[in-house]
């Protein structure tokens, strides 16, 4: 209970037991003094306390030709979110996915976001299906940047970043890392627990021999020289077929290098065209806003398109009031939105107007009345015509004696 209360490490817990904490806290007459005293004294957990070496995510049940992409590995995480939670450590709350970061107009993506609760920080996990490579740290001391920046309250503590890669050097991890924020951890994963053939075999062999040393006594040495005859023969065929299968796992991981490239350049080629895109949309947007900028006018004509549109006016009717400015004489019949009916126009004059009380305003007017006042007095007609016809007297029929 006192080390899940100080939050404290292996090395720490493994300190007070080595000084008799226990014993000394069963004779002390003041216990709640000398479990403040070793608390304040006990060396903290820190960020790299956290970390797994190394992170075994066999519960995953993926094996090397079933792992395609970083998707595959991140879903699966996911979907044994417990776990996952149990392996990395104590203290890891679930946060986001594929946290979206946006820098410089820029969308970048964390693969995995959590919040530690004792070390009261968050922890960014990125998921690599390679090797580490000295580019994925300056990735992640990235995020841990932004986070620093936009994320991070006043009683947070800096955040952790974790890179899983499959293989790692540490040399090139020294490297890589100098100079980066401290809590940058590079750690191994296994997807499956390594089978130790070698050991096998050699209990295998010592087996054999024990087995041959007990039928030599037993039948003979001529029995005995048939057995290692059959014996050697059969570990020919053993030996052939370990052959034969390293072979095939060799083929098996040349098709799957192959196989990630051609799925790292699709995705690069993918990625790629999201980038272009989304300058593209920026470039677009750019552009919008300096029409609006230096065409105050601009916004107010794209309102009144889409507001005769609603009103049922054919584009070409539409160009000519809004853009040309034109008065139109027109019958038919137009739709008001806030009566949900149409009314009916004959011989009516159209045009778009500036608003009298706001010049940067345009109004529809129709027979120079605006169309508001205009739809208020066809409702006022229809409405009080229709009372009209449904309260005219009928004439009596009488009655016959």
């Amino acid at each position: 209970m006192e080390a899940i209360r100080g939050c404290w490490s292996v090395k720490e817990l493994e300190r007070q037991i080595n000084s008799l904490y226990y014993e000394r806290s069963g004779l002390s007459k003041n216990k709640e003094a000398l479990s403040a005293l070793v608390q304040r004294q006990a060396t903290q957990l820190q960020p790299k306390d956290i970390i797994n070496t190394p992170v075994t995510l066999e519960f995953l049940g993926l094996n090397d030709r079933a792992l395609v992409t970083e998707n595959d590995l991140e879903q699966s995480i996911l979907d044994n979110l417990q776990r996952f939670l149990l392996e990395m450590g104590h203290g890891f709350c679930f946060e986001a996915r594929q946290k979206r970061i946006l820098i410089d107009g820029d969308y970048f993506f964390a693969d995995l976001v959590f919040y530690h609760r004792i070390l009261k920080c968050h922890v960014i996990v990125e998921l690599k299906i390679d090797k580490f490579r000295h580019e994925y740290a300056s990735q992640l001391n990235m995020y841990l940047n932004y986070y620093k920046a936009e994320v991070m309250q006043s009683d947070d503590n800096p955040p952790v970043g974790i890179l899983l890669c499959t293989e790692k050097g540490d040399t090139l991890v020294k490297y890589a890392t100098a100079g980066l924020d401290p809590n940058i951890f590079v750690q191994k994963y296994m997807i499956e627990l390594p089978i130790r053939t070698d050991k096998l075999k050699k209990t295998a062999t010592t087996a054999a021999t024990a087995i041959t040393s007990g039928v030599a006594s037993l039948f003979g040495s001529g029995k005995l020289k048939e057995l290692e005859h059959a014996n050697e023969k059969l570990q020919d065929e053993v030996s052939k077929r370990d052959t034969n299968i390293e072979k095939l796992q060799s083929q098996i991981q040349q098709m799957q290098k192959q196989h990630d490239t051609q799925i790292h350049n699709l995705r690069e080629m993918h990625r790629q065209e999201l980038d272009m895109k989304e300058k593209e949309l920026s470039r677009l947007a750019r552009i919008i806003d300096k029409a609006f900028r230096w065409f105050p006018m601009f916004r107010e004509m794209l309102r009144m398109e889409k507001f005769c549109a609603m009103l049922g006016f054919s584009k070409e009717l539409t160009e000519r009031l809004v853009v040309r400015k034109e008065a139109m004489r027109c019958s038919g019949k137009i739709y008001s939105e806030q009566h949900r009916r149409n009314f009916d126009i004959k011989d009516d004059i159209l045009r778009v107007e500036n608003d009298p009380d706001d010049e940067n305003r345009l109004n529809l007017t129709i027979n120079r009345k605006p169309i508001a006042d205009w739809f208020r007095e066809q409702w006022h007609k229809f409405r009080f015509g229709y009372q009209e016809t449904i309260n005219e007297p009928r004439k009596g029929r009488g009655f016959r004696l």
